[in-house]
């Protein structure tokens, strides 16, 4: 890839900022965090997108720079016990029954917990492919994992968060 002016790079990232922030939000856990993480995201790539060889992987590129830069902050970050954000509910509507509702939030708290649980691999991959509804290709390239290895991981991810969502599994 040739070297951008600044415009240029604004072009290609502005379509790509917002889901590689909602993934970095996913796999930081923290939004002030994802943001810093994104802000030096975006800095490295506008300092290194001459290194892409092919301008079709430059997405999948930018969000493997954000992955290692979530890392890093979290290597120097200490651990801080924080409100967590909560597991996304599908809307509930007026006549939905009390202890239905409480029982949504129970298993949304538990899955969330269970989530936070899992390593980091494995989060990494549930994310893109249940919530954020990648293909296992797209996430392989953007992990820079095998098809098969993310195949692999998606499944022992599953059955991981199975068994710790309901320990009787085990």
């Amino acid at each position: 890839m040739t070297t951008l002016d600044h415009k240029s790079f604004e072009a290609l990232v502005k379509p790509l900022e917002k889901r590689v922030y909602l993934y970095l939000k996913k796999l930081c856990r923290e939004g002030n965090l994802a943001q810093d993480v994104l802000q030096d995201t975006l800095l490295s790539a506008y300092k290194h997108h001459h290194t892409v060889n092919e301008p079709s992987k430059f997405a999948s590129w930018l969000y493997r720079v954000g992955i290692n830069h979530c890392k890093m902050h979290k290597r120097r970050q200490k651990p801080v016990h924080e409100e967590s954000e909560k597991v996304l509910l599908e809307a509930a509507s007026s006549d939905d029954n009390p202890s239905d509702l409480f029982d949504q939030q129970d298993f949304a708290q538990r899955l969330e917990h269970a989530l936070h649980e899992l390593p980091e691999k494995y989060r990494a991959v549930l994310i893109l492919k249940d919530i954020e509804g990648y293909k296992a290709r797209e996430i392989a390239e953007k992990l820079n994992l095998s098809l098969a290895n993310v195949k692999a991981i998606s499944l022992r991810a599953r059955e991981k968060l199975r068994k710790l969502l309901d320990p009787s599994l085990e």
